[in-house]
């Protein structure tokens, strides 16, 4: 009953643009090849706390698994081929068809016009799909989240899904304490939750 109002709605209220920067490529990859590997190299400071995203990590969670079928689509420079940023989606076939951002990626710092364009694709595929609902989960504090605010994403808070960390003392030991405790310091998504 509320559906046709809220999508009358919807359709106009202003989105961000969709279209691929100029001197830039969308590409459906296949497989996460040494590029991944540079970009990890790239950004991987702008991200404290997060799960190594290098092209075995993400090939193991992403391409050789057997029963899941992720498209994953990757922004890229058209000249060179250098990555600017990739999304890895899902859809599943629940009581309704439901769409996952699994895990996107991008500079933190400088990166939000290739977060948009890569979230805008994101809802074109899933649209494309016929998917119902999107979800995506993002810490308040990443650069990520007031992109998917401006998509009309709205925050779902869910009790009981705090993350805890053990932080043992002696030699191999990389973070202290405080640092650990800083919400600001992490990067989490999906795609790291053994759930999907």
């Amino acid at each position: 009953m509320m559906a046709p109002p809220l999508n009358a709605v919807l359709r106009r209220m202003p989105r961000a643009s969709a279209s691929i920067p100029k001197g830039t490529r969308l590409r459906r990859i296949e497989r996460f090849d040494k590029r991944f590997d540079e970009f990890w190299d790239r950004i991987k400071g702008d991200y404290p706390i997060m799960a190594v995203r290098d092209s075995a990590y993400l090939n193991w969670r992403y391409v050789d698994v057997p029963y899941r079928n992720y498209t994953t689509l990757s922004l890229e420079r058209e000249t060179t081929g250098d990555l600017l940023g990739f999304t890895v989606l899902l859809v599943q076939e629940r009581d309704i068809r439901v769409g996952h951002i699994m895990d996107i990626l991008t500079a933190r710092n400088g990166g939000a016009k290739t977060t948009r364009v890569l979230l805008c694709q994101a809802l074109k595929h899933f649209h494309e799909r016929k998917v119902a609902l999107v979800c995506c989960w993002m810490l308040p504090h990443c650069h990520v989240f007031p992109e998917l605010r401006k998509l009309l994403f709205f925050r779902r808070a869910k009790p009981g899904r705090d993350l805890i960390v053990q932080i043992e003392k002696g030699e191999g030991a990389v973070m202290e304490r405080e640092f650990a405790a800083n919400p600001e310091n992490w990067y989490a998504c999906l795609g790291d939750s053994d759930f999907y």
